[in-house]
């Protein structure tokens, strides 16, 4: 056993001097009269890696301070939003839209909003009789472009439908009103209109943009008119659901869940024939401008674009449908109240009927 010892050390011995050997024959890439590098003379061995390892446990260090300062903050952030969350009034949105719903009652009192309701009719008043002109001249322009005696007997029928209507929405403007007001209704509270309003002037806005914005990419602007008209509604409309003694609404507390379905019914009737005078103002106004347009174009147009159809006879149908508003609005708004009445009628006879049951 210990001749073969021998025979390893003497072995690995050999493979040492061998392996030294190889190493002093290969050339050195290094010219023989180079000098060594300051990085070679002045880096002892292993202090490359020594550097990395401080290097490492510097940048372990600064995270661990910067995890910390973190989570220092995100603590102090969490405490200072639960202190504001007890502190603070999250229906602060609501309060907002009180406060302006009540100044914009104080602002626009039930006179205000009765006059510039007053204005619009007395508007619409003198758009039809603008119309009543332009309706002859129209079709007067267009017998003599096309050499057609037939139109001037539809130009003489179009300003004769336009004065009836005329008349009667003379009288029906007044009556609509007469008639909300000798139908009462009563609320529970104020809640469902003032939900309404805001509504109401939200959707008059984004209609306007909606229409504006779809007339700007058919390069159309004449039908911007229209957003501008659903806007005024829109203002009309949240003005007049502030003051509910327009509407001929009282506000009770004892009110029923019966009489409470039908006066939110009786609201919608009450609200379009209240909306009718504002309507029937800005419809007609825009039509009759329509109407004047129509005649301009009739007259420098060649006869082949006074055919289909012909320039201005779709304002002049504009026209008369927001001249017919006030007396379709009244019929509507009478049949109307008959069923509400018949449903009152019902719910009288139940609760009277209730105390007899109970006697027997």
């Amino acid at each position: 056993m210990t001749d073969d010892r021998n025979e390893q050390e003497s072995a690995s011995e050999h493979s040492a001097e061998d392996r030294r050997a190889d190493s002093a024959e290969q050339p050195s890439t290094r010219p023989p009269d180079a000098e060594p590098s300051a990085t070679e003379e002045a880096t002892p061995p292993g202090a490359n890696g020594e550097r990395s390892n401080n290097f490492l446990l510097q940048v372990r260090s600064e995270s661990g301070k910067a995890v910390r300062a973190l989570g220092c903050w995100t603590w102090a952030f969490l405490l200072w939003l639960g202190r504001a969350a007890k502190n603070s009034n999250p229906r602060f949105a609501v309060e907002a839209q009180e406060k302006l719903l009540d100044g914009a009652r104080a602002w626009f009192p039930p006179g205000t909003v009765l006059s510039f309701f007053g204005a619009a009719a007395k508007l619409g008043h003198g758009s039809l009789a603008v119309a009543q002109i332009l309706a002859p001249l129209l079709f007067l322009a267009a017998a003599i472009r096309l050499s057609s005696g037939a139109l001037l007997l539809h130009g003489i029928g179009w300003t004769l439908l336009l004065m009836a209507l005329h008349y009667a929405a003379d009288r029906f403007l007044d009556a609509g009103p007469a008639l909300v007001e000798s139908s009462p209704t009563a609320l529970a509270s104020r809640a469902f209109l003032n939900s309404m309003a805001l509504l109401a002037e939200v959707a008059g806005i984004l209609l306007f943009f909606a229409i504006v914005i779809h007339a700007g990419r058919l390069q159309q602007w004449n039908v911007a008119l229209i957003g501008l008209v659903a806007l005024a509604l829109g203002d009309a409309a949240f003005f007049l659901i502030l003051h509910p003694s327009l509407l001929a609404i009282r506000i009770s507390e004892d009110s029923s869940a019966g009489k409470e379905a039908i006066g939110m019914l009786s609201f919608f009737a009450k609200l379009f024939v209240r909306m009718i005078p504002v309507a029937f103002g800005i419809g007609t106004l825009v039509g009759t401008v329509g109407l004047f347009l129509g005649t301009i174009a009739v007259l420098f147009s060649s006869a082949a674009a006074l055919r289909h159809p012909m320039p201005g006879l779709v304002p002049l149908v504009m026209i008369a449908c927001f001249a017919a508003l006030p007396l379709v609005g009244y019929f509507l708004m009478a049949f109307f109240h008959l069923l509400l009445d018949v449903l009152q009628t019902l719910l009288g006879l139940r609760s009277g009927s209730q105390p007899k049951q109970n006697q027997r």
